[in-house]
C-alpha cells in the first residue's frame, strides 16, 4: 500500500531523500517515524486510535543488502509499506535529467509496445555506433569506386582524391561522434575498431595518388 501525503510529513521525508550525502541514519528513522504518525493521523480516529505507540524501531538487513525499518502499530489491524529508493529523479545529473521518468514509462508500458520501446533505447544508448558504422559503408564503397578500373589513369587519380577528400570528412565525422559518446561515458571499443579500418583505407587511397 502506497501513501503519498501532501503534507510536511511527505516533504520532509523527500528533503531528506534528496540529500543522500547527508541523509544519515538519524535523520531516516525520523523521516519514517514523521510517515508513520502522519499515517496514525490519517487511519487512527477510524480505530479508536489516536496516539503513537511507544514501541521502539526495529532495522533489519536483508541477505540482498536491502534495509528494512519495522514501525510497530498495534491495534489498527493495518499494514502500511514505504519503500525508497536511492536513485531517481533527485539524484539525476544534469546531462541525464528526465531518465527515470521515462523509465518509469517503459515499466509501465502496453506489452504490445515493449518492442518498440527496446528499439527506441537502443538507439538512445547505442544509436552513435550504427550512425558509425554507417560510415564505415560509405568509405567501403568510395574506395571500391575509387580502385575499380578506369579508362584512363588520369581518371584513376581523379577518383581517388575525390575517395580521399571524402573519407578525410568522414573520419571528421566520425571524431565529433567519438567525442560525444566519451562526453556521455558510452563505449568506444567499436567505434575505434571502425576509426582504425576508415584510417586505414584512407592510407590506401593516399598510395595512389
Amino acid at each position: 500500500m502506497w501513501f503519498l501525503s501532501p503534507f510536511p510529513v511527505y516533504n520532509f521525508c523527500l528533503e531528506k531523500r534528496s540529500k543522500p550525502a547527508t541523509f544519515e541514519a538519524k535523520s531516516r528513522k525520523a523521516c519514517y517515524a514523521a510517515k508513520r504518525n502522519w499515517l496514525l493521523a490519517l487511519i487512527g480516529p477510524a480505530c479508536g486510535k489516536t496516539e503513537p505507540d511507544s514501541s521502539t524501531h526495529e532495522e533489519v538487513t536483508l541477505e540482498n543488502g536491502m534495509q528494512v525499518l519495522l514501525l510497530p502499530h498495534t491495534g489498527s489491524g493495518l499494514i502500511a509499506s514505504n519503500v525508497f529508493v536511492g536513485a531517481g529523479s533527485t539524484r539525476e545529473e544534469d546531462r541525464y535529467a528526465g531518465s527515470s521518468h521515462f523509465l518509469e514509462h517503459v515499466l509501465w508500458a502496453d506489452p504490445a509496445d515493449r518492442t518498440k520501446v527496446a528499439e527506441t533505447i537502443r538507439e538512445v544508448l547505442r544509436g552513435y555506433e550504427d550512425e558509425v558504422q554507417v560510415l564505415l559503408y560509405q568509405t567501403r564503397e568510395l574506395r571500391d569506386y575509387a580502385l575499380r578500373p578506369w579508362d584512363n589513369p588520369e581518371l584513376r587519380s581523379r577518383a581517388v582524391v575525390e575517395a580521399h577528400t571524402k573519407i578525410r570528412n568522414i573520419l571528421q565525422r566520425i571524431d565529433e561522434i567519438t567525442a560525444e559518446a566519451r562526453t556521455l561515458r558510452r563505449p568506444l571499443a567499436k567505434v575505434e575498431e571502425i576509426r582504425a579500418e576508415v584510417t586505414a583505407i584512407q592510407q590506401e587511397m593516399l598510395a595512389h595518388l
